[in-house]
């Protein structure tokens, strides 16, 4: 085998190595991505079962005073 050859793979195996960590640091960043989204969705359904409750302890507060 020639240097040229092994200088060759040697460029597979980095352009390869590079690859899978792309990869890897995507799916990290698309997690995190998610993790964030589900918070912020579970955060909005919290706050609209409060407003909700705040909604009917004001009509039982009205209801009582007629």
């Amino acid at each position: 085998m020639s240097a040229d050859q092994s200088d060759g793979s040697e460029d597979v195996q980095e352009f390869l190595k590079r690859i899978r960590e792309l990869s890897e640091k995507r799916e990290q960043e698309d997690n995190e991505r998610t993790r964030k989204l589900e918070e912020e969705i579970l955060e909005g359904r919290r706050q609209r079962e409060a407003r909700r409750l705040g909604k009917r302890r004001t009509i039982k507060l009205d209801e009582r005073q007629d």
